[in-house]
């Protein structure tokens, strides 16, 4: 009974937590501008966007509903992903294809880059890296696959967003950058380097990155997942084998 209480008490707190975290904004993510619940990061809004990462999290709780979920999904498929050209901004910065947004703000236009809200050319000198952190492509992934466990709607995967059905946006998001090829693992240059995951976008890392590949792991599972339910075995066996390769590896070198 003290253990049911305990997370019974728990589940109240992140309850609470998500919904100080949800605000009504008036928002253009849609095409027009409409009055929407976003989930941000914080609930006295010191972040005045909708961050991927953070969304991300706060779904695995499973305690966002169907409705706001599949929403904040479609906002990233719609505003949040780069499409299939290679994009060059000032000072250096580049934005792969398929990357997912850092945050995307009211105006629906995505920011790919930490430490500002500006959208267009000039989104940092590389403070926060020369390319979007790594973690967003990943989370987006997993947002999905929280959202499949808990609503069974897998619809959605074959839905177009930017004339490009969703799974085929969740592939080219695992897909990624700046990947070694020999172990799978997300890697970083000493001299252009990509911030391994939000939460340490001021440190510079160079090398195997842990955090970044852990997340990219647990994106392969999730892919191999969607595929063993659709019943592609081919799919499903490729996921699996580079889950595997990523899993044998993380422990190999970290």
């Amino acid at each position: 009974m003290r253990v049911k209480k305990c997370v019974d008490e728990l589940k109240a707190l992140a309850i609470k937590t998500i919904n100080d975290c949800t605000v009504k904004k008036t928002t253009a993510y849609f095409g027009k501008e409409t009055q929407l619940n976003v989930l941000l990061p914080s609930g006295d809004e010191k972040y005045v966007s909708f961050w991927v990462r953070d969304a991300a999290m706060m779904a695995e709780s499973g305690l966002i509903s169907n409705c706001d979920l599949k929403r904040y999904i479609e906002i990233i498929a719609l505003k949040g992903q780069n499409d299939d050209k290679c994009v060059l901004l000032e000072n250096g910065l580049t934005v792969p294809a398929y990357a997912v947004a850092d945050h995307i703000n009211y105006d629906g236009c995505p920011v790919f880059f930490p430490g500002t809200y500006n959208s267009g050319q000039d989104q940092g000198d590389g403070t926060f890296g020369s390319f979007p952190p790594f973690c967003d492509n990943y989370y987006f992934v997993l947002m999905v696959d929280a959202y499949l466990h808990q609503s069974s709607d897998y619809e959605i995967l074959d839905t177009k967003y930017n004339g490009l059905l969703l799974l085929n946006r969740l592939e080219h998001a695992f897909a990624g950058y700046n990947i070694d090829d020999e172990s799978g693992l997300c890697c970083s240059d000493a001299e252009k380097h990509t911030v391994d995951w939000g939460f340490v976008d001021t440190i510079k890392k160079s090398g195997k990155l842990l955090m970044a590949s852990l997340l990219r792991y647990n994106a392969a599972c999730a892919l191999e997942r969607v595929f063993e339910h659709r019943g592609d075995n081919t799919k499903r066996n490729y996921y699996f084998a580079l889950a595997q390769k990523i899993r044998t590896n993380v422990m190999d070198v970290f």
